[in-house]
Parts: structure tokens; C-alpha cells; sequence
């Protein structure tokens, strides 16, 4: 199936955050029932488009859930305006969701505090912008081989922000100058949660230098028991190789890892604040 630009772009985001990418998509559906009479062919392209999505960024809960959400929107509706009213709803309710979280964070800023965070996370922004008058300086690296780390830097500096930005192998050293470490999840289940390859290092050694340790994350990307975390182990290696490989040369370019649950002190999402050990009894009981 062919798509235009604008579904081309978001199949081939490696840099945005999963909640960017859901709302880009939401957003992208959205503009396509409006533009044509052929309302079937509309429909039919945005079930090829949103089924896409979910292969494409399986390891995002939250791109996972909202993607199916909106199928069933396409499927169970017969009206156009009906379809468009339910996927703006939809949309709506992701926002109040983000919102929720943003709320829920108010605790990590009762004074002037040093934030480090680490890849791309639509989520993290949200809460940064918000609290920006409490943040001294904020901390952020790279996040190779995509690179969105630099995408954080520019928005904070935005914002009046003061930003250290740095390569990944430097970020660590900086850990002793922080006062709260501030993460996203892509998805998160009872085994750990998925996000940037080099956050588990990154908490791990933030354990020893006192620094509160803080994953937020919407409810949506919470995994049912039987929907295992899926990660695709490879992303393209002339992102770190170009052009022709060699013999010898094993060229090795995961984006995404699965992250011990312990490592991190506390979980902030829409539902409020918890340790690791709350969470996993939460999810326990509910299946989810």
C-alpha cells in the first residue's frame, strides 16, 4: 500500500517520542476523512496506515493501543462525521492523559532542581515546559545513533532554560550535579519497560549518587499480561556505517531495551505516583 508524505514521515520517525507519534498519526487520519469524497477508499487507507503503525513501532504500547483504538472508530462507525467525532475524542483523551501525568510531577519540583534526561520523550517536554521556572539547569546527551537528544536541548534553550548537552559517554558524569533523573517509557509491563537504548545504564549508575530516579508515562502504555514487550533488534546500520559493510565488521544498532522496573524510584503516570514494587503489585491485580 502507498502512502503520502505525511504518513511516509511518521512510518519513518526514529526521533519523536511515542505519544508524538501517536498524536501525529491521530492528527494525520483525521485530515484524510476530511479530504476526499471517497469516504470508503479514506477509511480503507487509514486501517492500511494505522495497521503499519503498529508493526512499525510494536514496542510502543501506547502507538499500539491508540492505533487499534482508532481501527475500531473505522470499523464500528458508518458515519463520517461520527468517525471524526470519535477519533477526536480519542485524541482528546491521550491529551488529558499527558495532562494527568504533568500534574502528578509537581511533586519533583518544590525548589530549584537540576534535571537530566536522556533520548526523546514528548512527555518529558511536556513536564519541563510546565515546571520550567524550577529548573536550574537541564542535562541531556545525544542519544545515538538517531541523534534526538538535540531536539530536547534546542527546546529547553527555548525556554530559558540553561542546557548542558554532551555525547552519551559523558552524560554519567554529570549524574553527581543532578538532582532528579527524569525518563519516559514507551511501553511498560510487569518485566520492566521499554525505552532508549542506554537508559538502564544510566539509571543503574544514578542509584549511587542519591538523585531522585522518576519514569512518566501515560496509562496507555501500560502492556496487558499477554501482550509481551516486542522489540525490533535492528535499525538501519548505515546510521553508524556508511556504505558498504566489510568482513569482520558486525555493525550492531538497536534503538530500544527492556528496563528493570527496580531501577527507577518512582513511576508518575495519569493514575499518580508509585514505586516500582506499587506498580507491579497494581498491574498484577488488574492484568495490566
Amino acid at each position: 500500500m502507498k502512502f503520502g508524505p505525511a504518513e511516509h514521515r511518521i512510518l519513518h520517525d526514529n526521533t519523536s517520542g511515542s505519544s508524538d507519534i501517536l498524536i501525529s498519526a491521530l492528527d494525520c487520519v483525521l485530515r484524510s476523512m476530511g479530504q476526499t469524497k471517497d469516504q470508503y477508499r479514506a477509511r480503507t487507507n487509514a486501517r492500511g496506515f494505522l495497521r503499519v503503525l503498529t508493526k512499525r513501532f510494536s514496542a510502543m504500547a501506547m502507538v499500539v493501543g491508540g492505533a487499534e483504538r482508532a481501527m475500531a472508530c473505522l470499523e464500528r462507525k458508518d458515519n463520517t462525521a461520527e468517525i471524526r467525532l470519535a477519533l477526536k475524542n480519542l485524541r482528546d483523551a491521550i491529551d488529558q492523559m499527558s495532562d494527568g501525568v504533568v500534574r502528578n510531577c509537581r511533586g519533583l519540583f518544590t525548589k530549584k532542581t537540576s534535571v537530566m534526561t536522556y533520548s526523546n520523550s514528548g512527555l518529558v517536554r511536556k513536564i519541563v515546559s510546565r515546571y520550567a521556572k524550577k529548573i536550574r539547569r537541564l542535562y541531556v546527551s545525544e542519544a545515538r545513533p538517531a541523534g534526538e537528544g538535540r531536539e530536547v536541548a534546542d527546546y529547553c534553550a527555548d525556554l530559558g532554560i540553561p542546557v548542558t548537552y554532551c555525547t552519551d559517554a559523558l552524560l554519567p558524569s554529570f549524574l553527581t550535579e543532578t538532582d532528579l533523573l527524569l525518563v519516559g517509557a514507551d511501553s511498560i509491563g510487569q518485566e520492566g519497560f521499554i525505552n532508549k537504548i542506554g537508559t538502564a545504564a544510566l539509571l543503574r549508575l544514578a542509584c549511587d549518587t542519591g538523585c531522585t530516579r522518576a519514569v512518566v508515562f501515560e496509562s496507555l502504555k501500560i502492556r496487558p499480561d499477554e501482550s509481551p514487550a516486542e522489540l525490533i533488534r535492528e535499525y538501519p546500520r548505515t546510521e553508524l556505517w556508511m556504505g558498504r559493510a566489510r568482513a569482520k565488521v558486525t555493525v550492531c544498532n538497536p534503538y530500544f531495551e527492556t528496563v528493570a522496573l527496580n531501577l527507577a524510584d518512582r513511576f508518575i503516570s495519569d493514575r499518580g505516583v508509585v514505586t516500582s514494587r506499587e506498580l507491579i503489585n497494581a498491574m498484577k491485580k488488574t492484568g495490566r
